[in-house]
């Protein structure tokens, strides 16, 4: 894993800390991007074909609302990273724990966004 020791020299300190400030300038879109995708990719299940299978609409609110509170949780991680200073190796675990969140949460929406149906299991499994 890439971290930082005793041993660590300043090449290394240097490289984990461009590669956390990349991770940490993408925070805004994923903010964002994860509660509006979830909303964008619920669409198709309001046609009133019900091509797509029938979703129930308060899945879409769960969904929504576990993205919200994970952008959330972002948004205090990078908030946290402008106003002071983080070790590297802290700030590599907050980001660890929040993808493994945030990778939790779509595992969740596939779930709730699934019927069963052949077509509905296509698209999810496209989507997702």
């Amino acid at each position: 894993m890439l971290g930082l020791n005793s041993r660590s020299t300043p090449k290394e300190r240097r490289y984990l800390e461009a590669r956390l400030e990349l991770v940490l300038e993408t925070l805004p879109s994923t903010i964002v991007l994860n509660p509006l995708w979830t909303v964008v990719l619920f669409l198709p299940f309001l046609r009133a074909s019900g091509l797509f299978g029938r979703i129930p609409l308060d899945r879409l609110f769960v969904a929504a609302g576990l993205h919200l509170a994970v952008s959330g949780v972002a948004a205090a991680v990078w908030f946290g990273s402008r106003a002071r200073a983080v070790a590297p190796d802290a700030m590599r675990n907050r980001l660890v724990a929040l993808q493994f969140a945030i990778s939790v949460v779509w595992g969740v929406v596939l779930w709730l966004f699934s019927d069963g149906s052949m077509v509905n299991t296509i698209y999810v499994c496209l989507i997702f």
